[in-house]
């Protein structure tokens, strides 16, 4: 996810790039079809974190925005089907 902040524009400073982590960056820079209503609003932040912090039975994660949860379930999913495909010999190693 994002917020509609500059921190990536015209004011961020960047230093020189190292090319061993080229895949990575391009990976993660990925938009992935991102609308402008996709980009959070910084201030609703704030009462998201008070909730969290007032709460009684707090997450140890939790996800701030619309895209992170989204795209978490999307990897997750992909993850579980290998693990299923894979099933049958994952339970015979057990014996």
């Amino acid at each position: 996810n994002g917020y509609t902040t500059d921190f990536g524009g015209s004011s961020a400073v960047h230093g020189d790039a190292i090319p061993a982590y080229d895949a990575l960056k391009s990976s993660l820079g990925e938009a992935e079809g991102l609308l402008p209503e996709d980009y959070g609003k910084p201030e609703a932040t704030v009462p998201a974190i008070l909730k969290l912090i007032d709460s009684e039975n707090p997450p140890l994660r939790l996800f701030l925005g619309k895209v992170g949860l989204r795209k978490t379930e999307r990897v997750y999913a992909e993850k579980l089907q290998v693990w299923n495909d894979w099933k049958e010999v994952s339970e015979a190693a057990h014996g």
